[in-house]
């Protein structure tokens, strides 16, 4: 599930991320949403999205459903993110002839107020 007000993370937002995403969802159907202990931003079409992972939804409008195939992922810090997407989608053009419009970048929790990221980015 996409947090449309939300394109990147602060030290506060991941930590009360659920938030964002409840929010979303009218009281009776919230028995129908299991979030997992996931955050993230996703990039598509030019835009910027934090996201969790849905494990339990009903249809909503902020649902994205990723799709299935190759993604081509790199962990990397902070200070080495955009370096890491910009490597990972030049492997994308050069070795599988690809222009990928979606990327993945799963925060990781390495300590209080700390994270890096997984990158991932879809190839087919």
């Amino acid at each position: 599930m996409l947090a449309p007000d939300l394109n990147k993370p602060t030290i506060s937002n991941p930590w009360k991320y659920y938030r964002h995403f409840y929010a979303q969802i009218d009281d009776a159907a919230k028995k129908d949403y299991i979030f997992e202990d996931v955050a993230g931003l996703i990039d598509k079409d030019g835009k910027t999205n934090m996201f969790t992972i849905c494990s339990k939804y009903k249809k909503h409008p902020n649902i994205c459903e990723l799709p299935a195939g190759k993604y081509l992922c790199a962990n990397c810090t902070e200070d080495k993110r955009e370096e890491t997407i910009k490597f990972l989608l030049t492997i994308a053009q050069n070795q599988y002839n690809k222009r990928p419009d979606l990327t993945i970048q799963i925060i990781i929790l390495t300590g209080i107020l700390q994270w890096n990221y997984q990158i991932q980015v879809y190839i087919s």
